[in-house]
């Protein structure tokens, strides 16, 4: 069903099967437990450790893990300490975390609606009120961004891309 696959838990090796090499759940594990050993080692003279020697023994501790877990390391070590303190998964997304000031001034509250399985059979899996709703009342905020039709072909397959399920727009209309 349209929108099912907003929901669907595809695994790993969806990925992996069709050629993409993203980060899994497992590397951004490994790559904190790098981090945390890497620091349990360095952090004692980490500050009188010229840039030279602080590059070389991060470039020798993680030169032969896996490239998805390299990926999610800093590149630089004078990003090490940072991202051993945030964890990999939160530093390789900066500005993933917003201020309580930035949530209360920019934020609005979801408690509205939760994601689940329909009782209709065949319906498969969406959102479903968690309240009474009145008319009028937002319900979700939904993000736009203006498109072109021709951006949504896949010439390859001959076929349109998944976004299409997502689009607001009109017949008469180019965007």
């Amino acid at each position: 069903a349209a929108g099912s696959e907003l929901f669907v838990g595809y695994g790993p090796k969806w990925f992996e099967d069709r050629g993409m090499n993203l980060p899994t759940t497992e590397n951004y594990a490994q790559a904190d437990d790098v981090l945390s050993l890497f620091m349990k080692l360095h952090r004692a003279k980490w500050t009188e450790l010229s840039p030279e020697e602080k590059a070389k023994k991060w470039t020798a501790f993680t030169q032969k893990l896996e490239f998805k877990t390299r990926s999610v390391l800093p590149q630089s070590h004078d990003e090490v300490p940072q991202a051993a303190e945030m964890g990999s998964a939160q530093f390789s997304l900066p500005g993933s975390r917003r201020s309580m000031e930035w949530l209360e001034s920019n934020g609005q509250c979801m408690s509205n609606m939760r994601a689940g399985r329909s009782t209709i059979p065949q319906a498969g899996t969406g959102a479903f009120a968690t309240r009474r709703l009145n008319g009028g009342e937002v319900i979700s905020p939904v993000p736009t961004l203006p498109i072109s039709r021709e951006s949504l072909s896949m010439e390859a397959e001959n076929t349109q891309q998944l976004a299409l399920n997502y689009v607001f727009g009109r017949n008469d209309s180019s965007i």
